[in-house]
């Protein structure tokens, strides 16, 4: 949830002056590097293949009913 809160805000990790949500994002993410094309990459990547796993238990289980 945060990673989507980051990509819409698309606030710099710098520019972040809260503590306690600097250290929930390094606590989410902690080998990340924020607003880096892999890292962006990387976190579309595990999304899209858990929303495609989901997809396809879903349509495994109508294909049973």
């Amino acid at each position: 949830m945060i990673s989507l809160w980051l990509l819409r805000q698309a606030i710099p990790w710098n520019r972040v002056e809260d503590r306690y949500l600097q250290a929930a994002f390094h606590y989410c993410e902690p080998g990340a590097t924020l607003f880096k094309q892999k890292w962006a990459a990387t976190s579309g990547h595990k999304l899209y293949l858990e929303l495609q796993d989901a997809m396809l238990n879903q349509f495994k289980l109508s294909k049973l009913y």
